[in-house]
């Protein structure tokens, strides 16, 4: 029962740097609340926030660059919610990067990547390139009626010493826009000098998110989950997908609840990565590699649907690999 709990109620990685956490219980609670102020080309500003309400990325990704003009500390705020309305029952997934060009500003993270794949209450089943998901929005409307939400957040405060001539890169990432969705982030002075300069660099929709569960990739999937139960079964069989990228690569490929299975990756530098991991495989990546990957997975989930998920952002995040 501990490991059904752990894989259909509460996933928390935290491995190479990355973050995965999805369907935790949680009472919303408040932002920091930070002043936006937008910073012109001859002027210098002491708050800064970026706030998924106002750009509204939508299948997007999004990078700024920060520059320091004096010596500071700065107050980092951040906070990303996703949660299902009782209307939706879509996946989502967002990505939060910050580093000084070689190594995360997170004490904690290299990258914050959240996730969530709903599962229907009554009725799970993945067969013949369909997937049917029966109460899914019945178990949420319930839930509406509580104090509850069902989904996984992120939130980090932290203090960070700058230096005349720093600078700081800022990635975000959005596969799905909901209204009740939090993706954000602020920086104020506590000394408060108006010292910093925001410029944007790119925004652009080459991102994606993939699941097995909605037969996203190539070749055979086949799952089921018994009504009200998180249990259930499911078959991976020669699961593939290519992907290109040209600016640089974050990659987050998993197979999450099998009994038996096994994950490759091919890497545009012609090395290849294998896992065999029982329950989870995993690979990660977050670098300035670029070029085509291809991803390959098979395996047997008992006594629950396994899931097999691929994430990729086609953006330089700024930060030195470990491959």
């Amino acid at each position: 029962m501990k490991i059904a709990a752990t894989i259909t109620v509460t996933f928390m990685v935290l491995l190479g740097g990355f973050s995965l956490t999805s369907n935790i219980y949680y009472k919303t609670f408040p932002f920091q609340n930070v002043k936006t102020e937008i910073p012109s080309a001859i002027q210098y500003v002491s708050h800064i926030e970026i706030n998924q309400k106002d750009i509204k990325l939508n299948h997007e990704v999004i990078q700024y660059k920060i520059i320091f003009h004096e010596n500071d500390t700065i107050n980092i705020s951040s906070l990303m919610i996703l949660q299902q309305e009782a209307k939706d029952f879509e996946k989502m997934a967002s990505l939060l990067i910050l580093t000084n060009g070689t190594s995360s500003v997170f004490k904690k993270y290299n990258v914050i990547f959240l996730q969530d794949v709903p599962l229907g209450l009554i009725i799970d089943m993945t067969a013949v390139g369909h997937r049917i998901s029966i109460g899914g929005r019945l178990f949420y409307k319930l839930l509406s009626f509580t104090n509850f939400r069902i989904g996984t957040f992120n939130q980090i405060f932290q203090n960070t010493n700058v230096k005349k001539g720093d600078v700081w890169y800022l990635t975000m990432a959005e596969y799905y826009n909901k209204p009740d969705e939090e993706l954000k982030i602020a920086f104020k002075s506590l000394l408060l000098l108006s010292s910093m300069e925001l410029v944007q660099l790119d925004r652009h929709t080459n991102m994606n998110y993939y699941s097995a569960m909605d037969n996203e990739f190539e070749g055979r999937y086949f799952g089921f989950k018994f009504p009200f139960l998180p249990f259930g079964f499911s078959i991976a069989r020669n699961l593939e997908k290519e992907i290109k990228t040209s600016k640089g690569s974050v990659v987050y490929f998993c197979s999450i609840g099998h009994a038996k299975g096994k994950i490759e990756v091919s890497l545009p530098n012609n090395k290849t990565y294998v896992n065999t991991n029982k329950r989870m495989a995993l690979f990660e990546y977050c670098g300035n590699q670029t070029g085509n990957w291809k991803f390959f997975a098979s395996g047997v989930g008992f006594p629950w649907k396994h899931f097999v998920v691929l994430f990729y952002v086609d953006v330089d995040p700024h930060i030195k690999s470990t491959i």
